[in-house]
């Protein structure tokens, strides 16, 4: 993927992250603030005497209640709440990321991620005053990123986007350039076959 895809979707004209009136701009949120209080869950069942053989089960623990995190200040509802994560700015958590399940008032209640382990023992390293941020930036990127790059010649499907010497059609260019402004994805697409096919075909 493209390392600077996220920055360019919302700094460079062409992406949807700037144009003005796009879904993309209308349901980004982002807010700062400082940790109040953790509260961490209770374990439904005792692991203490697990063995070797069975310390993968620590994977898929059960608890009583959720973990949760409750901010000093409470952010605006968001209007578009999937893909929000909660980043850590500061504190022994600094720069870790984790996918905020629900948002509710000031309390973040924290949902599972591939790779992260057991949430409630990570947790445990927050402390209240640690500085963090809501992003969902990069959730709503990633969503049109298709629109914005051809891959290697061996994804079969991105080959109608590319001319005889296998470089990016002039087609790609105009998807590229007309669908950022529309949020009826499907309809602009069809829309600029159409006007190409037109323009080519006397």
């Amino acid at each position: 993927m493209d390392p600077a895809y996220y920055a360019d979707f919302w700094t460079k004209p062409g992406y949807l992250g700037t144009a003005d009136n796009s879904s993309a701009v209308r349901d980004r949120f982002y807010f700062e603030s400082t940790v109040d209080y953790v509260t961490l869950p209770e374990k439904s069942f005792n692991s203490k005497d697990m063995g070797v053989d069975d310390a993968w089960q620590t994977l898929a623990v059960k608890y009583a209640n959720d973990p949760t995190i409750t901010l000093i200040d409470k952010p605006d509802t968001p209007s578009y709440s999937d893909g929000i994560k909660i980043i850590f700015l500061t504190g022994a958590l600094a720069g870790v990321k984790m996918p905020v399940e629900i948002l509710a008032g000031n309390t973040i209640t924290i949902g599972a991620a591939f790779g992260m382990g057991n949430i409630a023992e990570t947790l445990k390293a927050v402390c209240p005053g640690d500085k963090i941020y809501l992003d969902n930036s990069d959730y709503i990127a990633l969503q049109t990123y298709h629109r914005h790059q051809v891959p290697e010649r061996d994804y079969d499907g991105w080959e109608q986007f590319r001319n005889k010497d296998g470089e990016p059609s002039v087609l790609l260019s105009l998807v590229r350039s007309v669908w950022p402004e529309k949020d009826s994805h499907y309809q602009c697409f069809w829309d600029v076959c159409r006007d190409a096919y037109l323009h080519e075909c006397p």
